[in-house]
Order: structure tokens, then C-alpha cells, then sequence
């Protein structure tokens, strides 16, 4: 058995030192600040899996749930076992972003050799991991990245069976059915669209190998294998009684993971008002189109099935690199960069300046898409490579747009430019130990600019900058905070809001906590005064905020209200992109809270908003300008003349 054992290793000991240093560098990229730093919008399927597990409510029926059940069903998993704290999540954040580095890792074997595998896993995994965006949770979007990378994986190995043995896997259609479903059951906005990009692929090849027929066949097996799982979660819906709930409020709710709001209004509206998506699209097109006017005929270009490149092919490879640097030029002129930094997709998470670096690479990746796709169309020659690298990218691809039409640009553009770092790499470099000692040189930069800027600025959402975790740490008295460390502003503001909240409040007593910061119902252990635990622009539709002001108006009032103020400019632009630049519902219930607060039913007893000290630094600067924070307790007497009693 040992022997074995030993052959294998040394069979695959390349594949297996690689692997380890991926892992090794991710594992201690992230214990640099695992537990460092929170952050408001925590807590979400904490609650979730709590209402579950404590109070025995079902999903979508007793509470509104947006998203399928994959990532609740994890989360809930999870906390029956190990309990409720953030700590908890905190070690399986940290196993969910090992899995992703492994995951991508094996992905790129399947392209490249080790050595630029491992600088692909770690340049996609430190660029993930130091946005801004990532707060330390795992969370659907992760997942939903996780399964496209074994998408592209299994429908390699159908592609190679396809043309190498010319027979069709039965078991790697069963397989890839089931990823398209839980696909489909984790995220409904990135699910579609990658499964929509695997079918087309895997089709095209069947059908140049196979014929019509066939291709008909292969349909018919994906659809039945992913219509048994999905069937098989709907039917357990079914028995929970939730089922009409879940299609509602996941494919019909007017929040923005409606799949009829994303397929059939939001794509529209993206193309036609945003700067960034013209911009990348015009410089993608721009790019492949002076790679096609310098060449004398395009079949001539693509009638070989390798990306390897002579001369003229090399010389029409740096055409294209210019054409995407023009087109980032040009986003710059149009001021794109300023209309994502105000519309706060943060396209860097690190720095302006990076902004036409990563915009020449997205322009170049969707030059790939297209040159890929058309080898596949034109090449005389069958080969399972040609369509094994247009699935990487045109998944990828679509991927990518399913993240930019949530509003989530930080999520999608690390692997696409680890794409592009890879096919560069691969094109350019003859390995030796000077192109060695070059590329650990480039992913030693890397990792120190993601390293430092990650360390300055854990995590940011819309009011809420996480403070950096190079200054003094305490721990705090908070229970669900054991086995965090926190920045001493940030953790006194946290514990006195906490104390107060106790000697206020009793237990039973509800509190609301709003706008967008439900992890006040875990620091603070008192029930959410309604079961809508979180009131952010894109995730809540208006008339949960109009039934929590009814609520309200009927009383009787919650206890006390952790208000988080937004901007007025923040609160302009989310009604510009989710409500058409109507007045929105959270609008109306930031505006009745004030007027109770104006009545004198509540009172402000802690207030926090950023400004300056005299020692020249910030108080509160874990606050964004124009954002406060309060504490609001009610006064008793001024509820009852209010109703009347």
C-alpha cells in the first residue's frame, strides 16, 4: 500500500509541489487578517440558519430569501455543528478560499504547465481575496466561481473523449447535468448565463463531431441529469410547503436577483447607460478588429488549431495588447474611471492608476473569447484544445457579465485577468532559470501590493471602511466576537452601543436594524423587529420597507433602532440604478424614522459620524463621509400619545 502510495507520489510530484505552494501562499495571505476586522453586512445566513435552526421557520414561506438554497443550506449546515459565532465562519471563509485557489490551480494544469499554473491560482486568489468587497464570509458568489471552474474542468475531459476516442462520456454528461444544477440552485444571476456558455460549446464540438443528431441526444441527457437534481431540492420545497414561495421571490421578486429583471430589463439598461460596459465592449471589438484588418485573410490566421505564434502571428498578438490599451485610454478620456469610482463598482480595489491596467486586460480577454471562437468555427482541423480553451473563456466571459449586471465588477475581474496573465505567460516565456527568477519576481510584487493593501483596508460597503488591522488590536467582551480582534474605535463604538442596548432592552425586546447593518442582531443578541433582515437598495424590494413602516404605524415601535444613515449622493445613485431615479421605499423608512425621531417618540443616545480630530487624524473613521451611525432608544410616553393610548 505504501509503495503504491510513493509511486503515485512521484508520479505527479510536479502537480503536487504546485498544488502545496498555492495552498501554502494562500493559507498565509489570508492569516494575515482572517480575524481582524468585521464588518456590517456580516450576519445575513447567520440569521438565517438561526431562524431555522432555533425557531423552526421555513425559508421563503416564514422568511423572504432572494437566493436559492445551496449557500443557506451550507451555512445552516455549518452552524448546527459548530455553533453561532464568527469565528466559525471565519475557518470555513478560510477552507471555501483554499478550495478556490486548489480549484483554479487544477483548472489551469488542465492549459498550461505548473509553473504558470501556480502563478495564475495565486494571482486570481491574492486579487479575490484583497478586494474590498471580500468581508471574510463565504458567500454564493465564491460558490459560484468554485462550480465554474469544475464546469470547464468536466467539459474538458467530455471534449477530449469527444475527439480522442470519438464516443460520447455518458458519465461526463451526468456529471456536468449536475454541476449545471447546483449552478442554477446557488446564484440565479451567474447560473443561467454559465450554463448557457458550457451548452454552446459542448454543442458546437458535438455538432462538427457528431452531426445534428447527436447534438440532440447530448441535449436531452444534460437537461434530464440537471432537471433530476433541481427536481429533487424543488421537491423537497415542495414538502417544506415553500415552493411557490422560492419561484416568487428568486425568479419574479422586483429586487435585483429577479431573473426576469436581469434578462429582460437589466441588460438593456446596462448596454445603453453605463460608460464602463460600452467602453469594455467597444475596446474588446476594437482590439480583435485590428488584428483582423492587418491580416490578409482571416481563415489563413485561424486555420491552425494552436495559439502558438510565429512572427506575424506575435506581431498581430501586440497589435491586439495595443488596441486594448487604446481602448482603456479612451475609457479614461470618456472618464469612466471617475463614473466607476462615483457609481462605487470600485474597478480597482487598490488604486485609481490601476484602472486602464485592468480595463487593457478585459479588453484583451474579450479578444480571446472572439479569436477563440472563431478557431472554432474556421479550423479545418478537429481538435478538443480549440474548443477546450473557448469553453475556458467564454464561460469565464459569461461569468464576468452575470457579476457586472449584479453590480459586482470586484468578483469577476481577478480570474479574468488571471486568464489573461496566463495566456501571456504561455505565449512568452521559454522556461529557464532566468524566466523563473522573472515571473517569482512579478508574483512577489503581486502578492506584496495585494498584501499591503489588504492590511490597510480589510473590507468596505457602502458607509462602512473597516479600519486597518497594522494597528493595535484588542479583543472584545461581545460573545459572538470571541476569537476576533478588532481596532480599538471600532470596538469601543461597538461595545458601547452593545451596553446600552442591554441596559435598554430587555431580550425578548425586538430591535430594528437599518439601513444595511443586520450584523447589530448578532453583536447585540436581541430579535430583528421584522424577519426582512436587510433593507439595501438592490437586495429589498420597496415593499418591504413600506410593510416595516405599517408595521411601525400599527406599533407597537421596536425597542431601539441601530440606524445607519446613508449618504444622500449614496441614496441618489441606488434609486438611479435599481429604481429607475424613483423615490424609494428605504428612502420613505429613512424619512418616517426621522420623523419619529423628530416627534421625540425616539431619542439619540450614541451618535457616529467621521470627523476630524485635532491630533490632525479622523474619529470615526470607519465611517464614509456623509454616512453616520446612531443608537436610537424609544421614549415610552411619546409612543403613547402618538397612538393615542
Amino acid at each position: 500500500m505504501w509503495k503504491k502510495f510513493k509511486r503515485l507520489i512521484g508520479k505527479h510530484k510536479t502537480y503536487l509541489l504546485g498544488l502545496a505552494s498555492v495552498l501554502v501562499g494562500t493559507l498565509l495571505f489570508v492569516a494575515l487578517f482572517w480575524n481582524k476586522s468585521i464588518t456590517l453586512v456580516e450576519g445575513w445566513y447567520n440569521l438565517y440558519a438561526q431562524f431555522i435552526l432555533q425557531e423552526g421557520l421555513v425559508p421563503y414561506k416564514d422568511f423572504p430569501l432572494i437566493v436559492p438554497p445551496i449557500a443557506l443550506g451550507l451555512w445552516t449546515v455549518v452552524q448546527a455543528v459548530f455553533g453561532n459565532t464568527f469565528i466559525v465562519f471565519r475557518a470555513m471563509d478560510i477552507g471555501v478560499k483554499l478550495l478556490l485557489g486548489g480549484s483554479f490551480y487544477h483548472l489551469f494544469t488542465r492549459f498550461y504547465s505548473e509553473k504558470i499554473a501556480v502563478l495564475g491560482a495565486l494571482i486570481v486568489n491574492f486579487i479575490f481575496i484583497s478586494s474590498i468587497f471580500d468581508n471574510g464570509v463565504p458567500s454564493y458568489n465564491i460558490y459560484a466561481i468554485i462550480l465554474c471552474i469544475w464546469l470547464i474542468i468536466a467539459g474538458r475531459a467530455f471534449l477530449k473523449q469527444l475527439f480522442v476516442k470519438n464516443t460520447i462520456s455518458n458519465g461526463a454528461l451526468w456529471g456536468i447535468g449536475t454541476l449545471f444544477a447546483l449552478s442554477f440552485l446557488n446564484k440565479q444571476t451567474s447560473g443561467p448565463l454559465t450554463i448557457i456558455a458550457v451548452c454552446a460549446v459542448l454543442h458546437l464540438a458535438v455538432w462538427r463531431q457528431k452531426g445534428f443528431r447527436e447534438t440532440c441526444n447530448v441535449f436531452l441527457k444534460l437537461l434530464a441529469s440537471s432537471l433530476v437534481v433541481v427536481g429533487l431540492v424543488w421537491i423537497a420545497l415542495a414538502v417544506w410547503g415553500c415552493l411557490p414561495d422560492y419561484l416568487s421571490q428568486v425568479f419574479l421578486s422586483e429586487s435585483k436577483g429577479s431573473v426576469g429583471d436581469i434578462f429582460f430589463r437589466r441588460i438593456v439598461e446596462i448596454f445603453v447607460s453605463y460608460a464602463f460596459v460600452r467602453a469594455l465592449l467597444l475596446g474588446g471589438i476594437l482590439s480583435f478588429i485590428i488584428q483582423v484588418l492587418v491580416s490578409n485573410k482571416i481563415l489563413r490566421l485561424y486555420k491552425t488549431p494552436s495559439f502558438m505564434m510565429n512572427k506575424k502571428r506575435m506581431g498581430l498578438f501586440v497589435l491586439c495588447v495595443l488596441g486594448g490599451i487604446l481602448a482603456a485610454i479612451g475609457c479614461a478620456w470618456i472618464k469612466t474611471a471617475h463614473s466607476v469610482e462615483e457609481f462605487r463598482f470600485h474597478l480597482s480595489s487598490y488604486s485609481s492608476n490601476l484602472n486602464a491596467f485592468i480595463i487593457a486586460g478585459l479588453c484583451l480577454f474579450v479578444f480571446l473569447c472572439l479569436y477563440s471562437a472563431l478557431m472554432a468555427l474556421f479550423v479545418k482541423k478537429r481538435n478538443y484544445r480549440v474548443y477546450a480553451e473557448l469553453l475556458l473563456y467564454v464561460t469565464f466571459l459569461a461569468m464576468a457579465y452575470s457579476a457586472v449586471l449584479s453590480y459586482g465588477f470586484p468578483v469577476s475581474y481577478p480570474y479574468v485577468l488571471a486568464i489573461v496573465f496566463c495566456f501571456l505567460f504561455k505565449q512568452r516565456i521559454q522556461w529557464n532559470w532566468t524566466k523563473d527568477i522573472v515571473l517569482l519576481g512579478f508574483a512577489g510584487l503581486v502578492a506584496f501590493f495585494c498584501v499591503s493593501m489588504k492590511l490597510e483596508s480589510p473590507s468596505v460597503f457602502h458607509g462602512w471602511q473597516a479600519g486597518s488591522v497594522v494597528q493595535p488590536l484588542e479583543k472584545s467582551f461581545i460573545p459572538v466576537l470571541r476569537g476576533l480582534k478588532l481596532p480599538r474605535e471600532e470596538k469601543k463604538m461597538l461595545e458601547d452601543i452593545y451596553t446600552d442596548v442591554q441596559h435598554y432592552t430587555d431580550p425578548s425586546d425586538p430591535i430594528l436594524a437599518f439601513n444595511n447593518n443586520q450584523v447589530f442582531y448578532l453583536l447585540l443578541n436581541r430579535p430583528p423587529y421584522t424577519l426582512y433582515i436587510s433593507y439595501y437598495y438592490d437586495v429589498s424590494p420597496d415593499s418591504e420597507s413600506l410593510q416595516t413602516i405599517e408595521k411601525m404605524k400599527r406599533g407597537p415601535l421596536p425597542k431601539a433602532i441601530v440606524y445607519l444613515r446613508f449618504s444622500e449622493g449614496s441614496r441618489q445613485f441606488h434609486e438611479k440604478i435599481f429604481r429607475d431615479g424613483q423615490r424609494s421605499g428605504q428612502r420613505q423608512l429613512d424619512e418616517y424614522i426621522q420623523h419619529l425621531i423628530d416627534s421625540g417618540v425616539y431619542k439619540v443616545i450614541r451618535h457616529y459620524e467621521k470627523k476630524a480630530a485635532k491630533n490632525g487624524k479622523f474619529e470615526n473613521s470607519f465611517l464614509e463621509d456623509g454616512f453616520s451611525l446612531e443608537l436610537l432608544v424609544k421614549s415610552s410616553n411619546k409612543e403613547r400619545k402618538l397612538y393615542g393610548k
